[in-house]
């Protein structure tokens, strides 16, 4: 049942960083049309959006990290088996957040990459 809801959290987790992804794309769609204009590559714009989504990751992850250390020790009376500080398990869950994200950002990357330049700058906002 635990296992159930953290798979539940993770993919909460997912969903909530590709709609973030998404909007950032989406709101983006001139400056990246422009960017094709000048002459960047699909892989340059896929590898700045990866670059820039993955950077918020890793931020909310290290966040999430000093949290779960710091909670861990106020915790550790309730925890039975585990220590505060469970090193495997923390490692598990840092490569997990981070596949999130990186799994997340894979649509909204696509999208970038297609982005027609004279679409974009046609379209009004």
């Amino acid at each position: 049942m635990v296992a159930g809801f953290a798979l539940l959290a993770w993919l909460l987790a997912a969903t909530g960083l590709y709609a973030v992804l998404a909007l950032f794309v989406s709101t983006r769609t001139r400056e990246l049309g422009v960017r094709v204009a000048l002459g960047a590559t699909p892989a340059g714009i896929g590898t700045r959006v990866v670059r820039e989504s993955l950077g918020d990751a890793l931020v909310g992850v290290a966040a999430g990290l000093v949290l779960a250390l710091a909670s861990g020790r106020l915790l550790e009376g309730l925890l039975v088996g585990v220590g505060g500080a469970d090193l495997p398990t923390l490692a598990v869950v840092t490569c997990g957040m981070l596949a999130a994200a990186a799994l997340a950002s894979l649509p909204p990357v696509l999208r970038a990459t297609r982005v027609d330049p004279v679409v974009a700058l046609r379209s009004e906002f």
